[in-house]
């Protein structure tokens, strides 16, 4: 069941890839931010209460924090554990979705963007 749209975080450290993601969405009128790894997005998470996080588009292997640790710090947070992740990494198919429950989906990179924004309008629904 798709919720209210608010602003999507990608993270991942690739600053290509991010940038490419980020310019797809924003043209469908979603609003994105970015973070470079898990530390990063957990600090937009945790210290910017004004941004509404609809969606985490996240990365599994980036430096400082990776994105498997990033899943699991992020579980132990109830606010946190509530907003939907999809992976977009060369690691996805390395996941047990299972053990992650906010998984609402794993693309294996690189991945066709039609099929990544077709996940997160199916989860965020239309842009408002």
């Amino acid at each position: 069941m798709p919720v209210d749209s608010g602003v999507i975080l990608v993270v991942d450290d690739c600053a290509d890839w991010r940038a490419s993601i980020r310019e797809e969405l924003e043209e469908l009128g979603y609003e994105v931010i970015e973070a470079v790894n898990g530390r990063e997005a957990f600090h937009v998470l945790v210290f910017n209460h004004e941004v509404d996080v609809k969606l985490i588009v996240l990365d599994l292997e980036m430096p400082v924090m990776n994105g498997w640790d990033f899943l699991n710090l992020t579980r132990s947070y109830v606010r946190l554990s509530k907003i939907p992740v999809l992976v977009v990494s060369g690691h996805a198919s390395r996941i047990q979705e299972e053990h992650y429950p906010g998984l609402v989906g794993c693309l294996q990179t690189p991945c066709p963007m039609p099929k990544l924004t077709n996940l997160v309008q199916a989860t965020v629904g239309p842009p408002s």
